[in-house]
């Protein structure tokens, strides 16, 4: 199968390229980032701890953590914060000899195989964008990392496809990061009675092979709060398993990988349910109207809307959808190359406000009026 190609320096940098002007106008419809910013009672939690810290976080870790589970509906034993989904992937490939993702994917899991030595291996899409791989081939010593909903594609796999991954494989990771915009999620996200970490499945996962998995120590399951909560310039993850698993994990961890910020910002975040409730019909409300723009674009085809924060659509071939990508950053309007995340000839355009949507139709309306010629290179220019 073949290796990850997608260049990651810009993720683990922040950066990679032209950097955008964050304070100067721009549109950044590029990183998926949160369109309504972060909880004010987080960041206002923050602010009434900033003189706090020359202190370390005594007892933080642990306060933060049972509240993650409540929010979550599991017992506290069965949470494990960590910084990122970078060090959960970490601790799970500790003593792994392979790991398998997906490509198109995240590319932070196959990066880290590398870095810790561990051989990765790929899980190549269909034209339907469903895993080419049969469940059989994943049953090797080393865990297996499934985005549910994926990212770039904005969709679920087969449920039948992960029961079965679930039910064969030695350890996998399922990463919700974007599973609380997923239509499939519950209406309110802290329903009561309901475990988030089951309710991210697919509707058609096997129940019982997913208890079955969890109970063995074969299933962890990921929760970001770069989305969901608006912290993605915090690092902040947990991961969600059977209580014998994270002790495990969490012997591996060093001290305080969770910094003291971050955990009072998750903290007032998880307090403001109003907030999180927000966002999600936020989303839910703008996705079919930046879907709308993306149609009425004559440069574009093949739109689709997602279960994640972002909507695609297809250009005219990979060089022209790069060309239009540079031309929209020129106009202050930044979304993401299809073929830096392993979808050439696609736009990723995350969900930005009111301003943001107006922006971006207004630069699309402004580049579909301007000629275009192909170059010998398959290049587009005005």
């Amino acid at each position: 199968m073949p290796e990850p190609t997608t260049d990651s320096s810009g993720y683990r940098q922040g950066g990679g390229g032209p950097t955008p002007p964050v304070d100067g106008g721009a549109a950044l419809l590029d990183w998926n980032e949160s369109p309504l910013g972060p909880s004010p009672v987080a960041v206002a939690r923050v602010c009434a701890h900033a003189r706090q810290l020359h202190r370390y976080p005594r007892g933080l870790v642990e306060a933060v953590t049972g509240r993650v589970a409540a929010d979550l509906g599991v017992p506290p034993e069965c949470v494990l914060l960590t910084n990122g989904v970078d060090e959960a992937a970490d601790l799970l490939m500790v003593g792994a000899s392979e790991a398998w993702s997906v490509l198109p994917g995240f590319f932070g899991y196959p990066d880290r195989a590398r870095a810790l030595g561990v051989t990765p291996r790929t899980i190549t899409l269909d034209a339907a964008w469903e895993p080419r791989c049969a469940p059989g081939e994943l049953t090797g010593a080393g865990p297996v990392f499934l985005a549910q909903p994926h990212n770039p594609t904005g969709s679920f796999f087969d449920p039948v496809w992960v029961t079965e991954v679930i039910r064969r494989a030695a350890l996998v990771c399922l990463d919700a990061t974007y599973a609380e915009f997923a239509e499939s999620f519950p209406v309110d996200p802290a329903a009561a009675g309901r475990s988030i970490a089951e309710a991210v499945l697919a509707p058609g996962i096997d129940r019982t092979v997913v208890a079955e998995a969890m109970a063995a120590g074969r299933l962890a399951v990921f929760h970001s709060f770069s989305k969901s909560h608006g912290l993605a310039g915090l690092r902040v993850g947990a991961l969600v398993a059977a209580p014998e698993l994270t002790t495990r994990l969490r012997d591996r961890q060093r001290a305080y990988t969770v910094d003291t910020v971050a955990l009072h910002a998750l903290d007032g975040s998880l307090a403001d349910l109003a907030h999180r409730r927000a966002l999600r019909a936020y989303i839910r409300m703008m996705r079919p109207r930046f879907a709308a723009v993306l149609r009425d674009c004559p440069l574009l085809s093949d739109v689709r809307t997602t279960d994640a924060n972002y909507v695609l659509a297809r250009g005219a071939d990979t060089a022209a959808t790069s060309a239009l990508v540079a031309r929209l950053a020129a106009r202050g309007v930044w979304i993401s190359d299809g073929d830096v995340l392993g979808l050439p000839g696609w736009l990723r355009v995350s969900l930005g406000d009111e301003e943001a949507l107006a922006q971006f139709s207004s630069a699309l309306d402004a580049e579909s009026a301007e000629p275009t010629t192909l170059t010998e290179l398959g290049g587009s220019i005005r």
